[in-house]
């Protein structure tokens, strides 16, 4: 029995060894005690996939050998014993593994830590009950834990947290902001576990250190002046000489930076003031403008920036005790919350059994009496993810294997499994460091051994993952990347253990980045690599809908020429994008791992139907439901046929019913039996999207009564995916780990590789990846960082390690490849050492490839680049059985929106002329890019707090969708994108959208209300609506200024003032409401319409008397 530790290159066989390795293990002990005890072997990996895979191979490996001895022999190496085992052991290893298979322990290591919390619930404080929460369980568990604290929170502490910490801990939307910060999207690590990590390493100590520094420390030069000394340095500054043109004049841009700074010391604004370009450029004894700071400039703002400096230190260290005080308070606060609901995500079940080391000595046996068995051998795949709090769960069992201690008569086993380079989950706390600790554990008893050989891969793949890895560490592109200098004795004046900073942060990730040169076992195989050029957006962006384009034409090239084709993309965005134009091509797709539901519009409907069980008022949802079969089934007729009257007893009565069938049947049953009764109006695709919708209904654990709604959430945030049969699979880079295709295609090389962030949020330094946490930072822009040099080696330290984890990626995703890789490259006649991007990594690595890019023509196929290898030439062929499309002529009988009449109205309608005119809801594209456009200026707040990201982008598209009833056109999109992107660079609407509007009405407090609803009633009916957004103004607590501001889409025409005064009614109407709400007296609600297509800010106002009050 041993200890072995293998480190293997993709493609190389590990599943195939660690399965031997087991089977082995399991004859040895046999061989010895008379029995192999099976269920005393804990075999894990981090996807139920590969789980599956490995005891599979397991149960094949040892059958094949029992009925083959050809099978037995190419086996035996793999089992590495001696004498390797005959056929009558290996029978009694398959009949163990028979009688003990409900007993085995071959799963995920997230479904080991679950059984093992199941197992002493009470040891970690856990209700016996609990379970996995889903997404929006966890969601609403976490948003009541923050409202918890902050109810219990006194007004000093609040003041703590949004006044000292300069709003940089809470803002505005605090729940959407705050809650991924503090725990993580999308699986990956929030605050509040590294707060425990730390917490468990030195207590509070690590996020306590920051704050224990002087300014001077953490900002160089810091020194606060008085009120006076800052007065009298504005003066100084005011006549400071700035520098001269050859003429002797002073420089314009001299002079109105300047006037700017003034401006930003006078009022205290010391982050602009620091962020400034002239500013900046002085600390780094840079010339502004190509004038040289003159000396008594730099004399007079001395003081200034002095002052600027100490109040920076203040504020960072301010944020670093609100950061502190609420992370305390959270993790308090989500653990009761967490009890009461007995839901918990994979990564609190890991901390809390890393708190309590339920696998140490003292708590082992009790467990192992609790879970029925030992945990003698230990086998660990894709080790290389592991995270620290999950390796701190199993280290005690690691450190009694490697030692040979534990009360064991028989020697025990241990296979780690790793490949360093496909490390990509970074993000979610996976270190491949810890093999590391692994060998300092293991020293003198752990062997380690290689697996080098590819048998996934063709010579060509091969070939050129060497010529790009192999020369890694002179990648010029790479090496080019700059960083500030960090100051000699930065971290020693910190306190902090010094490390060598004398080496660039692109060398030190290249240095923690190892790479050995690849071999390919079929040496024979006809294989290539293909470059292909796409064009670029506007102002030099990557334009997906162009990429798609250049997608698709790949493969329509090259489908039929090979079996399989991946389509490996870095965002879930892209994949939807891509799968929207291959299916409008009749190129049928998979999409994976983004959409529960692909483009089903029966599914759609059924979501829709059970939002209108949840609320009756969902004339939307109602709408789109009586437009489809299920109208009939739910004796709904088109809402337009409806007298305006009776719609809401009619809605009132199907909610009612909808409800009720759910209560008595199941939500499962319902679903089900819908699926049943919509058998003839859908095809293949649709019933097997309702199906999904049935599997998920069975899977839903809601934690109070029965909300609808709250499961179509749960459905609309699953990641399942598509599950299909298509040759053609979309999906993310991190998504394709541990597969592989025939061909790939990867369509975005040339996006960032490394992007900053500055979302107020913290940073962790320690000495080495092993090494406790020695320090807590917050994070800061590159513009702040200037100023506090230790930011800067916090930022540096994390830029290293996002190097390795890209660069991983990027090695994942060329290693997916059995026979092609196509690289999709943007146009580009730059020298690729100018950004970093993997597009620009692999032209600096290839240099023909990247004069191809800069100046190839395309050949027949369009390509600009082909490499190739094996006789392999555009006639080689991969073939693989096609299924049947899903799609084909589809007898789908729901109508997607563009379908209905286009003349049916919602059902608010009125007769000719009357205010109902102005409330109701066409049903055409125009409707429809309306709603797309207004959901994109939802999201803004104040655009002086910066645009949208393209997160919050594609949540507003999704959010239009929803609404709508049907997906995207990708041509309308890209529309409606650079209608919205140009609209808010337009100056006009702009400064409507900025605090500046409001500047000089004295107000003491200004907030902004989107998507406020309105509820009047009008000709005796209740008239509901939102407004598009509500600025209201207060001085002392009292409302002074309260206007509207309506966006409208289309063209403005030549008079403006005829379509200001055919929505005036409308707007006055909406004025009436505001002012009876607020009580406010006459003239105070003003209104204006934002025309986005025109670019156009035309007040409403003063507002004629609205027909209601006349």
């Amino acid at each position: 029995m041993s200890s072995v530790l293998i480190t293997a290159n993709a493609g190389c066989g590990k599943t195939w060894t660690l399965a031997n390795r087991c089977i082995g293990w399991l004859v040895q002990r046999r061989r010895t005690i008379g029995t192999s005890n099976p269920e005393q072997l804990v075999a894990v990996t981090f996807t139920r996939k590969a789980a599956g895979e490995i005891l599979d191979r397991v149960l094949d490996h040892v059958s094949s050998a029992i009925l083959d001895p050809k099978s037995l022999a190419g086996f035996s190496a793999g089992f590495d014993m001696d004498p390797p085992p005959d056929r009558d052991e290996l029978i009694g290893v398959l009949q163990d593994l028979a009688e003990s298979m409900h007993r085995l322990q071959f799963g995920t290591l997230d479904g080991l830590y679950n059984r093992i919390a199941t197992s002493c619930a009470t040891l970690i404080d856990m209700p016996s009950n609990w379970r996995i929460g889903d997404e929006p369980t966890l969601e609403t568990i976490r948003t009541r834990s923050l409202d918890d604290l902050l109810d219990a929170c006194d007004h000093e502490t609040i003041s703590l947290l949004v006044h000292e910490a300069e709003r940089e801990v809470l803002q505005s939307q605090i729940h959407s902001r705050l809650l991924p910060t503090v725990w993580g999207t999308h699986g990956g690590v929030g605050l509040l576990s590294l707060w425990r990590r730390t917490f468990l390493e030195s207590g509070d100590r690590a996020w306590k250190a920051f704050d224990e520094l002087d300014d001077q420390t953490i900002a160089p030069g810091a020194r606060r002046a008085s009120r006076e000394e800052l007065s009298d340095a504005c003066k100084s500054l005011a006549k400071a000489p700035v520098a001269t043109k050859k003429d002797g004049t002073d420089m314009v841009a001299w002079s109105k930076e300047r006037t700017k700074l003034l401006d930003w010391a006078q009022n205290s604004h010391w982050r602009p003031f620091l962020s400034s370009t002239l500013i900046q450029n002085m600390v780094q004894g840079l010339p502004y403008s190509k004038g040289v700071v003159p000396d008594g400039f730099r004399t007079a703002i001395q003081p200034l920036l002095g002052h600027a400096l100490a109040e920076l230190s203040s504020g960072l260290k301010a944020r670093m005790r609100s950061w502190r005080l609420l992370l305390h308070g959270l993790d308090r606060a989500i653990r009761v919350r967490q009890r009461e609901a007995g839901a918990y995500a994979f990564q609190d079940v890991a901390d809390l059994l890393a708190a309590r080391d339920v696998l140490g000595e003292d708590d082992r046996l009790w467990l192992e009496y609790q879970l029925d068995t030992e945990l003698r051998d230990l086998a660990l795949d894709e080790f290389q993810d592991t995270s620290a709090s999950q390796f701190k769960v199993l280290q005690p069992i690691l450190e009694e294997i490697l030692s040979g201690s534990g009360s064991h008569d028989l020697d025990r086993s241990m296979l780690i499994v790793a490949d360093p380079k496909q490390a990509i989950y970074g993000w979610r706390g996976g270190t491949s460091a810890l093999l590391d600790k692994v060998r300092q554990i293991g020293q003198g008893t752990l062997e380690e051994s290689t697996l080098e050989r590819s048998y996934r891969s063709g010579p060509a793949i091969i070939e050129f993952v060497n010529d790009l890895f192999d020369s890694i560490n002179s990648n010029t592109c790479i090496l080019s990347a700059s960083h500030p200098e960090i100051p000699e004795g930065t971290l020693r004046q910190c306190g902090l253990p010094e490390i060598d900073l004398s080496r660039s942060p692109a060398e030190q990730g290249l240095d923690s980045w190892q790479f050995d040169h690849h071999e390919t076992a079929h040496p024979d195989d006809p294989s290539a690599i293909m470059a292909w050029r796409v064009e670029r957006g506007d102002r030099r962006r990557i334009d997906l809908d162009l990429v798609a384009e250049r997608v698709t034409d790949i493969v329509q090239r090259r489908h039929g020429r090979s079996g399989t084709i991946g389509i490996l993309m870095p965002t879930n965005k892209g994949v939807s994008t891509i799968v929207d134009h291959l299916r409008n091509a009749d190129i049928p797709a998979s999409e994976e791992g983004s959409s529960a539901l692909g483009d089903s519009p029966a599914a759609d409907a059924i979501l829709s139907l059970l939002q209108l069980g949840d609320h009756p008022g969902d004339t939307e949802a109602a709408f789109l439901i009586s437009h489809s079969p299920l109208g009939p089934l739910l004796d709904l007729q088109p809402l337009e046929t409806i007298e305006s009257g009776n719609v809401k007893s009619v809605l009132a009565g199907v909610s009612h019913r909808i409800r009720r069938a759910v209560l008595d049947m199941g939500l499962e049953a319902y679903l089900t039996s819908l699926r049943h009764a919509l058998a003839g109006d859908t095809d293949a695709q649709d019933q097997k999207a309702i199906g999904m919708l049935v599997d998920l209904a069975s899977s839903w654990q809601p934690t109070g009564p029965v909300r609808l709604s709250e499961f179509v959430q749960y459905v609309l945030t699953s990641s399942r995916g598509e599950p299909s049969d298509a040759s053609i699979r979309v999906m993310t880079l991190h998504a394709a780990k541990g597969l592989e295709f025939d061909e790939i295609i990867l369509p975005v090389l040339d996006e960032t590789l490394i992007k900053s962030s500055n979302s107020g949020s913290c940073i962790p330094w320690s000495p080495s990846v092993l090494d406790p946490v020695a320090m807590v930072m917050p994070e800061a822009g590159a513009e702040l960082r200037l100023h506090a040099p230790i930011l800067e080696v916090a930022e540096q330290q994390r830029w290293i390690r996002d190097l390795s984890d890209r660069l991983s990626l990027l090695y994942v995703a060329l290693t997916r490849a059995r026979h092609v890789i196509n690289l999709v490259l943007h146009v580009d006649d730059r020298d690729p050492n100018q950004q970093l991007t993997a597009g620009n990594i692999i032209r600096a690595a290839l240099p023909d490839l990247d004069d191809a890019v800069r100046n190839g023509d395309e050949d027949t196929e369009g390509r600009i680049w082909m490499r190739s290898a094996a006789g392999w030439d555009d006639t080689t062929t991969r073939s693989v059985e096609q299924p049947s499309p899903a799609r084909g002529a589809r007898i789908i009988r729901f109508k997607s929106h563009d379908q209905i009449d286009e003349q049916a109205v919602a059902p608010s309608t009125h007769e000719p002329e009357s205010m109902h005119d102005l409330f109701r809801v066409f049903n055409t594209r125009a409707r429809n890019r309306g709603t797309e456009l207004h959901e994109l200026f939802r999201i803004i707040e104040w655009l002086d707090d910066g645009h949208p990201d393209d997160d919050t982008i594609e949540f507003a598209l999704r959010q239009a969708a929803m609404i709508t009833g049907m997906p995207q056109d990708p041509e309308q999109r890209r529309e409606v994108l650079g209608t919205f992107i140009d609209a808010i660079g337009n100056d006009e609407i702009a400064a409507r959208l900025s605090r500046s509007a409001y500047e000089g009405l004295d107000l003491d407090e200004l907030e902004v209300l989107r998507e406020w609803p309105v509820l009047k009633q009008l000709d005796g009916t209740l008239i509901r609506g939102r407004l598009d957004r509500l600025v209201v103004g207060r001085r002392k607590g009292e409302v002074v200024l309260a206007e509207i501001v309506d966006f409208k889409s289309g063209p403005v025409g030549e008079d403006e003032s005829e379509l200001v005064d055919y929505y005036r009614p409308q707007l006055a109407f909406y004025s009436d409401v505001v002012e009876a709400h607020f009580k406010l007296d006459p003239g105070i609600v003003t209104s204006r319409l934002l025309f986005i297509d025109a670019c156009r800010d035309l007040p409403c106002t003063p507002c004629q008397a609205s027909p209601s009050s006349s």
